[in-house]
């Protein structure tokens, strides 16, 4: 557990450092981490994942609703609003119980007050 939370530390101060190299800009500014998640499906054909959002700009993050391409995903945003330097974070559900592929990709749309963004999650399930 401890080696989590120096992780999840030492992660939030990259993207704190980084944000401070690029510069503060006006209005808010959103980064997502990893740039596209890669999940793999349990045996019962869930897969789960984070994604972490880092707001590189001057004013508050407002995540106003995080739409997937299908029904079969859900997100969860656990931090909103995020301040400038801050990060969030994004829960990823997926059920890929229907799907006839072995490796399926799910687009989720950010709606936010920053430029949209599109994120793509890519799963691979078991046969």
């Amino acid at each position: 557990m401890r080696v989590r939370t120096v992780r999840r530390t030492a992660m939030r101060n990259v993207f704190i450092a980084c944000a401070l190299i690029i510069g503060s800009q006006t209005g808010p500014v959103i980064q997502l981490v990893p740039p596209k998640l890669e999940l793999h499906a349990d045996s019962a054909g869930f897969a789960h994942g984070r994604v972490q959002v880092l707001n590189r700009g001057g004013e508050p993050l407002q995540i106003r609703r995080v739409v997937p391409s299908c029904k079969c995903a859900a997100a969860t945003v656990l931090s909103n609003p995020i301040y400038p330097l801050e990060v969030g974070e994004i829960l990823v559900h997926i059920n890929t119980r229907d799907w006839r592929d072995s490796i399926g990709t799910v687009e989720l749309d950010i709606e936010s007050n920053a430029a949209p963004q599109r994120y793509v999650v890519t799963v691979h399930r078991q046969r």
